[in-house]
């Protein structure tokens, strides 16, 4: 990799926010401003470019030019979705971490109450804001049901509990929460887990460990957007072996069961993050009622009467991204 190492930010900072990218030029000067203009300033941004091939570069370096706390990295080959993402983190010298979506700008004061949370809270391992879903204009935008109710919040992972807090994140009907992966999580916590694999959700049995290290606290009077736009990786990647080739390009053709992969990458989260038999067996519970109700049964489904799924109004209010 090379960097601009002229420029290496502060020695410790308290939050490193590592932005992947791929070819990210429609919505990356937006987001790196959202970061810089944080109200919290004890920051540095890591940007790991996985060898863009746009002017993904030339922005970052403009942009590294006039700010010290930003540290640019690129690759010089394409390592893949989840490499690159665990790129960010291994360059990380922050106390908490932040994974930050190149297409999802943070409101100015989202770091400085994530923070406060984890400050106030040593149980707490991980921060998050209310969701809210925009479109490529910042404009709220309607989701699906089933997305519109992944965005909503889960009390059950601030639980002092640990198989409460597993089972609010993974056993529910409509699947895992959206947003707690780019929450701020202590560093420390996420280099215990394997970080992000190189197979499809891959985020998801990484947000399940973590609820077994610590609380999660989604924060309602912040924001956290998340844009959904035509340039993003599901929808310009449509099968299975294209979805499995952008998290690992080595992969030319789909050589793994994505399905049986997320319910062995479950069960060997449990296994790392509690030797408490009680705990495992309810985690092993939760872990197989959600693969075959969501897994097996709901997406399925929703493949299959995509059209009328579309028919169905999310319960999601339409004028929620204009509170901020």
């Amino acid at each position: 990799m090379s960097a601009l190492d002229s420029h290496i930010g502060p020695a410790q900072p308290v939050v490193s926010v590592g932005l992947p990218v791929y070819n990210g030029e429609s919505f990356l000067e937006q987001t790196i401003e959202s970061v810089l203009g944080q109200t919290f300033t004890d920051l540095e941004l890591i940007i790991s470019d996985n060898a863009s091939t746009d002017d993904t570069e030339k922005i970052c370096r403009r942009f590294a030019e006039r700010d010290s706390r930003i540290r640019y990295y690129r690759n010089p080959n394409n390592l893949g979705a989840a490499r690159n993402f665990n790129v960010a983190v291994e360059l990380a010298r922050g106390r908490y971490f932040k994974w930050q979506g190149h297409d999802d700008p943070i409101p100015p004061d989202f770091l400085e109450h994530c923070v406060a949370v984890l400050d106030d809270d040593p149980c707490a391992v991980l921060a998050y804001g209310r969701q809210i879903a925009i479109d490529e204009h910042g404009r709220s935008k309607r989701t699906g049901v089933l997305v519109a109710a992944r965005l909503q919040k889960r009390s059950g992972l601030a639980s002092r509990h640990a198989l409460v807090r597993y089972w609010s994140c993974v056993a529910m009907p409509v699947g895992h929460p959206v947003g707690p992966a780019f929450g701020v999580i202590r560093r420390d916590v996420l280099s215990r887990t394997p970080l992000l694999g190189a197979f499809i959700s891959a985020d998801l049995p990484l947000m399940a460990e973590l609820t077994l290290h610590g609380r999660f606290h989604q924060l309602p009077n912040v924001a956290q957007f998340r844009r959904y736009h035509a340039e993003q990786g599901h929808r310009t990647q449509r099968t299975l072996a294209q979805r499995e080739s952008w998290f690992e390009p080595s992969r030319v053709k789909l050589t793994t069961r994505p399905r049986v992969r997320l319910l062995r990458e479950h069960i060997l989260a449990v296994r790392r993050a509690t030797n408490h038999p009680g705990v495992r067996a309810g985690c092993y519970a939760g872990t197989v009622l959600w693969f075959v109700t969501e897994v097996l049964g709901i997406r399925p489904a929703k493949s299959m009467f995509r059209g009328l799924y579309w028919l169905i109004k999310p319960r999601q209010p339409a004028a929620e991204a204009r509170r901020r």
